[in-house]
């Protein structure tokens, strides 16, 4: 993932240690527009959606995707609400 190339392996390796498995069925809002965000997601089987304020579709993510990250970054609200398409495990 391009987000971790300039993370060094020691720290790398620490973050995967320390990430927790979740599966979500299809249609799971995984995370809603406005919440805080206090963890980011790392597709690892499935897609999600990215939604806009009127539930139309911006983007999707499948396999080696992420998102979560600029509520972790910033202000902490969740810019967007993010909905599994089929059964998904992050």
């Amino acid at each position: 993932s391009p987000l971790l190339q300039t993370v060094n392996d020691n720290c790398r390796d620490n973050l995967i240690m320390s990430l927790i498995p979740i599966s979500f069925p299809a249609g799971s809002m995984v995370v809603k527009k406005g919440d805080m965000g206090e963890e980011m997601y790392f597709v690892s089987k499935g897609t999600v959606e990215v939604l806009s304020s009127n539930g139309d579709r911006l983007t999707t993510f499948e396999e080696g995707g992420y998102f979560g990250e600029v509520s972790l970054l910033s202000t902490g609200r969740r810019l967007h609400s993010v909905r599994t398409v089929v059964p998904t495990d992050m």
